[in-house]
């Protein structure tokens, strides 16, 4: 019973009241599912403060958590959850105090936050976590960036559909990185206009080198083909000095017989 108390306990909150599966499974080291419900609560209380404006500095926590402090040994770093609310510009009084209102994670008592989300789950219907619902219908597929992106875009109608939605909608590379850099990121398969026009340049300033320099072979070939033909025939006339003529000039025209 002992060993089913502990385990409850690294599972478990407030006397078994909220769980969570181990995430790694190891049941005796690594992260715990106490830990998980922790750092869910840490969330409700981030969405409570902050979904009420636009919710970026949400998503700027989760995104910066999710890269720095997801691994086993910095999930439940405090130093790695501290940096990640500095980043997002968290006011920690804040999230303090709305952890210690709604209800504490050690003691048997209720949690105001955990329970409205459990009332929700159960009204929705919702059967399976993680989940999305986009305009009261659940996301089916897989939950990536992609299958989100287009669920939630396909929400708009065309006249208030957002621009990033359609400039988006038509890379088919990475909806993830069009999304942040405002731009479809260039297609492996593809070649750029400037890497073309570089490579179309390089070849034929290749092709003008080769071409001159076969021009000048060919020159220099019919110029010694040329020489060996005039070499080949005697001279013309008395002056049998003269081997670079083929004939000996004439006399002048003018001069009287």
């Amino acid at each position: 019973e002992n060993a089913v108390d502990e385990y409850c306990l690294d599972m478990c909150s407030t006397g078994g009241r909220y769980c969570a599966n181990d995430p790694d499974g190891d049941e005796y080291s690594g992260i715990q599912g106490f830990d998980v419900v922790k750092e869910s609560l840490r969330r409700e209380c981030l969405w409570r403060i902050y979904g009420k404006d636009d919710g970026m500095k949400w998503w700027e926590y989760v995104s910066n958590f999710n890269q720095h402090c997801l691994p086993e040994k910095t999930f439940t770093s405090q130093d790695c959850i501290n940096n990640a609310l500095s980043v997002a510009g968290v006011d920690s009084t804040k999230l303090s105090e709305c952890e210690e209102k709604t209800g504490n994670l050690y003691e048997d008592t209720p949690n105001k936050l955990f329970d409205t989300q459990i009332r929700d789950r159960q009204r929705s219907g919702i059967v399976r976590l993680p989940g999305i619902y986009v305009n009261h219908d659940e996301v089916r597929g897989t939950l990536d960036f992609a299958t989100v992106f287009k669920a939630v875009c396909s929400g708009f109608t065309s006249e208030s559909e957002p621009a990033i939605c359609n400039k988006c909608a038509k890379c088919n590379i990475d909806e993830y990185q069009c999304v942040l850099n405002n731009h479809c990121p260039t297609d492996k398969s593809s070649v750029s206009v400037s890497t073309f026009l570089s490579w179309l340049g390089g070849m034929a300033l290749v092709s003008t080198i080769v071409g001159l320099g076969m021009w000048c072979k060919f020159h220099r070939q019919v110029k010694y083909h040329v020489r060996g033909i005039m070499d080949e025939y005697a001279p013309v006339g008395g002056d049998k000095t003269n081997t670079n003529s083929l004939v000996e000039p004439a006399d002048d025209f003018n001069d009287e017989e």
